[in-house]
């Protein structure tokens, strides 16, 4: 319910602006922590600050990983990739709303399924 009061009083006027809202999720208030942080980015626009963007993940990541999804047929699907490299996370590519549920489950059950589990090294 406070999402879709926040959401109701947004007024969109056109364009792509991400760069703030990476820049906040990229801090880190415990960077000691050993857990991995998990940010997901959708979009369904052209990003721009091109540079801006990749920069901030390379010199900000830590140990967040940075999912990007790109839904509808208007996202830069090329620097999506790229950024999600950057932040060892992945790009999944949603090109038309029935595809939204499955693409998003599979991204879903991989972020919330640990590679690995009780991992010891033995000398």
């Amino acid at each position: 319910a406070l999402a879709q009061k926040f959401t109701q009083g947004l007024d969109a006027a056109g364009g792509t602006e991400m760069l703030p809202a990476l820049k906040a999720a990229l801090v880190d208030e415990t960077p000691a922590d050993k857990t991995v942080r998990q940010i997901v980015f959708l979009t369904d626009g052209d990003l721009s600050n091109e540079r801006e963007m990749m920069a901030e993940i390379a010199a900000n990541a830590g140990r967040s990983r940075v999912f990007m999804v790109g839904i509808g047929s208007a996202p830069n699907n090329f620097l999506m990739r790229r950024m999600a490299e950057a932040g060892r996370g992945t790009y999944t590519n949603i090109g038309d709303g029935a595809e939204v549920m499955a693409r998003m489950t599979v991204l879903l059950d991989r972020l919330k399924a640990p590679a690995l589990r009780a991992l010891s090294v033995k000398v």
